[in-house]
């Protein structure tokens, strides 16, 4: 029979594989363990009836422990020796418990949060979702659907610990961050009548995951600023390169030509937005990180990008100007213009660099030219919490974002050049 150590060594192999609990016993059923070859293991209950094989998934490890798995496969088997089908006693045994539980899960909470994200115009809240998805509710099925005030602190180390042995790092802090502020908005929302949820209760009384520590020396600042080479190599290859949506070269090159605007906000731009002849973009408040309206000057060659996606929108029917290449209703995604980037590097040997650097670039060079932090930030729309931007201050500095974007202009067509 199987010990806890033993199954907390198994490592992954190229194709799955499974390891029995053998009980040396026939016409009882069998418990094995599913090693997958991402590393995730998944508890099953396999047995023969009416002459046919099946299997039923009892839970992921280490969320489901081997005696919380043995424990439930021998109540199985003694359904099997009683002539009954343990899948379906299963299923009923679980749609009682559903039925007399009175908070919602992990997921359910989860899934709450995102929405809540999505209702205050947050654009992360799809990614944030996905995230939860793919590390969570995937390879943890069992603590996905766990009440959620009965998740322990434990429960969510040993989650965070499976993915970090498998090498996923800076990740594992995104998704330890997402699950505190899903907790604190689950304790929230009991008390906050303007985000209480309408279907369940969590009866949260402590935030599990603020006991566990943020990984710091996984969090290193960005450091990089491209060179002249690298701003020329992106704006004139990357169209060169396939792309599932031929505007995502062009979602580089306007973040280049706009020095750095924020991808998330312009992957949500629409065509009125955009004022040609005024040469301006015009961000309302539920696509900016800050949730304040944000104006950018246009240089010629941001002037050039949007003539071109403006017809292109105009031409589809729609009103987006980086439609997602699976649905033209709703915008590209920011990780389809990553992995293009990611692309490119390798295809052409570039150096390192991402979406972020481009607008860390344009910072420093705006300062090499003589242009004040003050004027840059309000350039690249950042939140300014002193009391007299906050309170006081409704001069949109548009006369001074003009004459800065103006020295970007000329440094980015002498470097393109």
């Amino acid at each position: 029979m199987l010990t806890d150590r033993q199954v907390k060594a198994l490592k992954p192999r190229d194709r799955e594989y499974t390891m029995s609990d053998d009980t040396r016993q026939r016409g009882t059923g069998r418990l094995v363990i599913r090693v997958r070859p991402s590393g995730a293991k998944e508890w099953q209950y396999r047995y023969h009836l009416d002459g046919r094989k099946r299997r039923i998934s009892l839970g992921d490890y280490p969320a489901t422990s081997l005696v919380q798995a043995r424990d439930t496969a021998l109540k199985l088997s003694g359904v099997l020796d009683g002539g009954d089908d343990p899948a379906a006693y299963l299923r009923h045994l679980r749609a009682e418990q559903a039925l007399y539980r009175t908070h919602g899960t992990l997921g359910e909470l989860c899934d709450a949060y995102c929405d809540d994200m999505a209702t205050h115009g947050k654009s992360s809240a799809e990614e944030v979702r996905k995230r939860l998805g793919r590390y969570i509710k995937g390879p943890f099925r069992t603590l996905w659907d766990r009440p959620a005030h009965e998740v322990s602190s434990a429960d969510i180390r040993d989650m965070l610990a499976h993915h970090m042995q498998r090498g996923v790092t800076t990740t594992m802090n995104r998704v330890r961050s997402y699950l505190h502020a899903a907790y604190q908005f689950g304790i929230e929302s009991e008390l906050n009548p303007r985000r209480r949820s309408r279907t369940h209760t969590w009866g949260l009384t402590a935030n599990p995951v603020s006991s566990i520590p943020r990984q710091a020396d996984w969090e290193r600042a960005g450091q990089t600023v491209m060179t002249a080479a690298d701003i020329r190599g992106a704006w004139h290859n990357l169209p060169c390169m396939r792309s599932r949506s031929p505007q995502g070269p062009m979602a580089v090159r306007l973040c280049i030509a706009t020095a750095g605007q924020r991808i998330s906000a312009l992957l949500r731009l629409q065509a009125d937005m955009v004022d040609l002849d005024k040469r301006l973009i015009d961000m309302p408040p539920d696509i900016t990180k800050t949730r304040e309206p944000h104006v950018v000057p246009l240089t010629a060659q941001a002037v050039e990008v949007l003539t071109y996606l403006m017809a292109e929108a105009e031409r589809r029917g729609h009103a987006l100007l980086f439609p997602s290449h699976r649905d033209q209703g709703k915008p590209m995604r920011e990780d389809a213009v990553a992995s293009l980037v990611i692309d490119y590097r390798k295809k052409m040997g570039a150096q390192h660099w991402t979406m972020r650097d481009i607008r860390r670039t344009a910072k420093t060079v705006l300062g090499e030219l003589g242009v004040s932090k003050e004027v840059r930030d309000r350039i690249h729309g950042h939140a300014l919490h002193d009391v007299s931007s906050q309170h006081y201050d409704r001069y949109g500095y548009l006369r001074e974002k003009r004459e800065g974007m103006a020295m970007w202009e000329t440094w980015l067509s002498q470097t393109l050049d």
